[in-house]
């Protein structure tokens, strides 16, 4: 399916990536959105009705509207290092605590 660009076009033909791919692919063996045998793992929570056991689900969240703020551009220093430290550890590298 590689086609030429069009001639003088701003557009370039793009393979299929991300979230297009993940969710094509399954179809074609019969996934679609609430069939009972398929579950979405991706970005966001399984698909899944409450779970014998499990904790009660939070349906609902409130806020302090003075909390809108964005974060900083750059993150905050200690979830950065929290989210990176694990990586660094696996790979041998010094952590964010030395």
């Amino acid at each position: 399916m590689n086609r030429p660009p069009a001639p003088f076009s701003a557009f370039r033909t793009v393979p299929r990536t991300g979230v297009i791919y993940v969710m094509t692919e399954p179809a074609k063996k019969g996934y679609h959105g609430g069939h009972s045998e398929w579950a979405n793992l991706g970005i966001g929570a399984p698909e899944t009705g409450s779970l014998p056991g499990a904790p009660e689900r939070l349906e609902s969240v409130s806020f302090n509207t003075e909390d809108h703020e964005c974060a900083p551009a750059a993150g905050f220093d200690a979830l950065r290092d929290a989210v990176a430290d694990p990586f660094l550890l696996f790979a041998g590298a010094p952590c964010s605590d030395g």
